[in-house]
């Protein structure tokens, strides 16, 4: 995913060492536990040395709750990073390719970031990537998704 923002697959044997500097104990136990009994991740390849999610929607959530707690609500390192990058994967023709990552950042930032809005920067230049627009009902308080 920090390639082309679009879900993939990853070396096991990369996800074992992520796990373990995270300071997992028995890695390789927890992937087994994810893929065998939970059913979120699936080995794949001739030699089963890769694994990828088998759910997208999850694989962007995490993705985006990562970079929520990589740049929190730092507006500099979104726009100089993600957002950097974002852009010129829009303007390539690659919009629809990563509108589930733009809309689960938006999502994350806007339950995860305290007294975070939807004027804030990361939901408002996220939605405008994903070629979404928000409607609000002031009397009512509610917020509600309009995606094209």
């Amino acid at each position: 995913m920090q390639q082309s923002y679009q879900t993939g697959n990853a070396k096991r044997a990369d996800a074992i060492a992520a796990l373990a500097a995270l300071g997992i104990d028995d890695p390789e136990a927890h992937l087994n536990y994810l893929e065998k009994r939970l059913h979120l991740i699936q080995t794949i390849g001739s030699a089963k040395d890769r694994i990828r999610f088998c759910l997208d929607p999850l694989a962007e959530y995490l993705a985006g709750w990562y970079l929520i707690e990589l740049y929190g609500n730092n507006d500099g390192k979104w726009r100089s990073h993600f957002f950097k990058k974002a852009d010129d994967l829009v303007k390539t023709g690659a919009p629809d390719a990563i509108k589930g990552l733009l809309l689960a950042v938006r999502d994350c930032y806007l339950s995860e970031v305290q007294n975070s809005k939807e004027t804030d920067f990361v939901p408002q230049k996220s939605g405008k990537l994903a070629g979404f627009t928000p409607s609000v009902n002031t009397a009512a308080t509610t917020v509600q998704t309009r995606i094209p």
